[in-house]
């Protein structure tokens, strides 16, 4: 039979705070290797430059890996999802799914909520050196990552992330979905191909997607000041 899954919210006190979820697994909450998945915000811009979603995943998986028994490979399988951007109400924070401890809770037939946790395969890349420079003297590299699900629970099919290398921090940033009109891209049957134009000041990407008997073109505005 399954574990019981419980749902704990924690603030997120600095960009690197991952003291909520070590304070849970301290108190025999759950334990580490119980942590099936996290989903949280940060207090960053939202935009491709914006570290704060990378300081959140390394300060998370830190945890667990020193207070579980999970190796690096196992630790890097748990989805921590993170978005940037705090703005208004919003305050900084992390929603923790983790099973529960063996015996907390009695065997019972009344319906509960159920956990899958599924990680998508990436089988396809396009690699640009952009004109942004992160460090103000060599371009951050920036990717396109054609990922497919594993299993593939809504029969969507292969979808399309983005992640940079910001030659500021040197560090890659987390791989996030590519949300064009206010949908993510699905439906993908080949690689894409990106490039950097030279539409606008800094130069719009811009992107042909194979999907089906179609391409695709898709294109980023790299003046907004999100993106800089």
């Amino acid at each position: 039979m399954p574990r019981p899954i419980e749902v704990h919210k924690v603030a997120i006190e600095s960009v690197s705070d991952a003291s909520g979820l070590a304070r849970l697994i301290d108190d025999g909450t759950f334990g580490a290797d119980d942590v099936l998945a996290v989903i949280g915000k940060t207090e960053g811009n939202g935009g491709v430059n914006d570290y704060t979603r990378i300081l959140a995943d390394r300060a998370f998986r830190d945890v667990l890996l020193d207070r579980g028994s999970r190796g690096t490979d196992e630790v890097k399988q748990v989805p921590l999802v993170w978005s940037g951007g705090t703005d208004g109400v919003l305050s900084p924070h992390a929603t923790i799914f983790a099973s529960a401890p063996p015996g907390r809770y009695p065997r019972s037939d009344e319906p509960r909520v159920s956990v899958g946790v599924a990680m998508s395969e990436p089988i396809g890349v396009s690699l640009i050196r952009s004109s942004i420079q992160g460090d103000g003297r060599h371009g951050n590299f920036d990717a396109v990552v054609r990922l497919r699900p594993r299993p593939n629970f809504d029969g969507q099919g292969d979808h399309l992330s983005f992640c940079a290398f910001d030659t500021r921090t040197m560090q890659w940033t987390p791989v996030t979905p590519i949300i064009a009109d206010g949908r993510p891209i699905e439906g993908i049957t080949g690689t894409p191909a990106l490039v950097q134009s030279t539409f606008g000041t800094v130069g719009n990407y811009e992107m042909l997607v194979p999907a089906g008997s179609e391409l695709r073109h898709y294109w980023r505005n790299n003046d907004d000041p999100n993106f800089a």
